[in-house]
């Protein structure tokens, strides 16, 4: 394999590990927003227990000491309940945040894993492309030194003939 080839095979190399890297850091970044949703769902959640007694009190205060009929009475218990289904929901919102950040994160994983292996491909060929390359130079100099040396003995075979006698004169 010629080494023209094995550098155009590694600069396909170069761009996948490119769009791995891309990929990774997209999977990084969305993991960092999946992560702080799930920060802000838990924090919403905790604001809306804190203050959920409060809600309670305010929604059965005007009931205290009053005369109700069971129409009102009732209209009271599914404000509370809803109050209760909301904080319900709350909790299902940050579940599901945190399984989406779970998936986020392997997914991420997933990029890096892909990344590294794409990384570790453009080594081999830019190992392989050195190596090449250094056969490559190898290879000119004993060609180089294989004409010096022919030539160092086409020239000591015409000293000899020179040598035999013959007058050399310029």
């Amino acid at each position: 394999m010629s080494l023209s080839v094995i550098r155009r095979v590694r600069d396909v190399k170069r761009l996948r590990a490119d769009r791995a890297e891309q990929t990774y850091r997209r999977a990084r970044a969305f993991l960092a927003q999946a992560e702080g949703a799930v920060a802000e769902g838990r924090r919403v959640l905790a604001a809306w227990i804190e203050d959920q007694p409060t809600k309670i009190a305010a929604i059965y205060e005007p009931a205290i000491g009053a005369e109700l009929d069971l129409k009102d009475l009732d209209t009271l218990k599914r404000r509370v309940i809803a109050l209760s289904e909301h904080r319900l929901l709350l909790e299902h919102r940050v579940r599901d945040l945190e399984g989406a950040a779970r998936q986020a994160k392997e997914r991420m994983q997933e990029a890096a894993e892909s990344q590294a292996k794409a990384r570790r491909g453009v080594d081999k060929f830019n190992e392989l492309t050195e190596v090449l390359r250094k056969a490559e130079v190898l290879e000119t100099e004993r060609r180089e030194d294989a004409e010096l040396e022919e030539l160092a003995e086409q020239l000591a075979q015409r000293g000899e003939e020179d040598f035999d006698g013959d007058d050399i004169t310029a």
